[in-house]
């Protein structure tokens, strides 16, 4: 069972996540397809980042689709270093590894594009239980940043609260309003989505002062 606990000394949740048999089948399949041992642990672990991401976000009734994600192509499997999970109509989640000594995760350059969040997994030797350590938002990722320390990350419960927020805005786009209209063509012509799209106008409203996301 999923357990979700308030920190004492602040107001973060603390996730975690138990790793089903389920999630370990799937991640052996996906690992044993690989060339070397090292590829193979790789898939596995980041097979089971996102399979605990996937838990938690239906555990809270968010909509996911691992079979849309990249993890899911057996040839970006392989080549690729990839950990995404979908939430249908908004965008790609990358699920990243943390091992109990890692203060940090890295970002391959094929996960830095595309990106609604980066959501850290930390693993205890035993993979018996993953720990959802924060989120960082995509859009806030600087063209240099290769890695992101885990101590700069914000908590479980803002994900929720800005997925949700992304949810909202993406509903009104695909109303008929007629500003969303007329919005929703504009990023339809651009090949934009509206995921991303909505994440971008909810990052100018939060580092904007004299502006109000509404």
């Amino acid at each position: 069972m999923i357990e979700i606990a308030t920190m004492n000394t602040t107001e973060n949740i603390i996730v975690n996540v138990p790793l089903s048999p389920k999630r370990h089948h799937l991640a052996r399949q996906f690992a044993g397809e690989q060339p070397t041992i090292e590829k193979g642990k790789q898939v596995y672990l980041n097979t089971l980042a996102v399979g605990a991401v996937e838990d938690f976000l239906n555990y809270m009734e968010f909509e996911t689709s691992l079979p849309q994600s990249e993890l899911f192509n057996p040839v970006m499997r392989q080549f690729q270093d990839v950990a995404d999970l979908v939430i249908p109509g908004l965008g790609q989640i990358e699920c990243r590894r943390v091992m109990p000594t890692e203060t940090a995760f890295s970002l391959p350059p094929e996960a830095r594009e595309n990106r609604l969040v980066y959501v850290a997994v930390g693993f205890e030797e035993s993979l018996k239980t993953a720990r959802l350590l924060g989120f960082w938002r995509g859009l806030d990722l600087t063209d240099s940043q290769t890695r992101i320390e885990i101590d700069n990350l914000s908590s479980m419960e803002s994900l929720l609260d800005y997925l949700i927020l992304l949810e909202k805005g993406k509903d009104f786009l695909e109303s008929e309003d007629k500003d969303a209209v007329a919005a929703r063509s504009l990023i339809e012509s651009q090949g934009m989505s509206l995921g991303l799209t909505v994440a971008a106008l909810e990052s100018v409203y939060r580092n904007s002062p004299n502006t109000r996301w509404r």
